[in-house]
């Protein structure tokens, strides 16, 4: 459902130029510090590219606005419509930066014999994982990372669920598969499972 902010962006950009303009500066400025923010930690970009992102998102949600592809009646908030298009587009500039690394681990590679090429592209992509198995895991939430370290440690959803003082081992259970799940979708957003 619109907010009535959102509902009086939306007409002035149906409006005059000068209610077009101050409507698209509305949008631009309502969102932009909560997504800068979002896409900074949760996509893990730099300033920079967070606000490249947001840019970009705020075009794409004008031209759709424009061609009438987001209507008023809709269910859905103008902030959850601006937030499923600002995913997608620090999703696309994660998988461009990925495939530039890998274009240049490609080109640096060709020129190297066979045998050296491949033990370095294995350190390469291990050095990358790593890397970013260590940043999803920095991502996760405290009591994430202390159920982790547990398990590492053989310990079982009873001890577990002591140990972090939750209410049984069937809490232990599920926060576990929650940490696994949280875990495994930072690594496929960084294109790694």
């Amino acid at each position: 459902m619109l907010t009535l902010q959102e509902s009086e962006i939306i007409h002035g950009l149906h409006g005059s130029l000068k209610e077009r303009s101050l409507s698209e500066q509305k949008l631009f400025s309502m969102y932009k510090e909560e997504f800068s923010r979002q896409g900074m930690y949760k996509y893990h970009l730099p300033e920079d590219e967070a606000a490249e992102a947001y840019s970009e998102t705020i075009r794409a949600v004008l031209h759709n606005i424009h061609l009438g592809r987001f209507q008023e009646t809709t269910d859905h908030s103008l902030r959850a419509y601006i937030a499923t298009v600002y995913r997608n587009k620090s999703i696309d500039i994660i998988r461009k930066k990925i495939n530039r690394h890998e274009q240049l681990n490609d080109t640096l590679a060709n020129q190297l014999p066979a045998s050296l090429r491949d033990v370095i592209i294995e350190r390469i992509s291990e050095k990358d994982l790593r890397r970013k198995i260590n940043a999803c895991y920095a991502n996760l939430g405290e009591t994430c990372r202390n159920l982790m370290m547990l398990l590492e440690e053989g310990l079982k959803d009873k001890e577990i669920a002591a140990k972090l003082e939750l209410n049984s081992p069937d809490v232990a259970k599920q926060t576990k598969f929650n940490c696994r799940k949280k875990l495994k979708d930072c690594l496929k957003l960084t294109g790694h499972e």
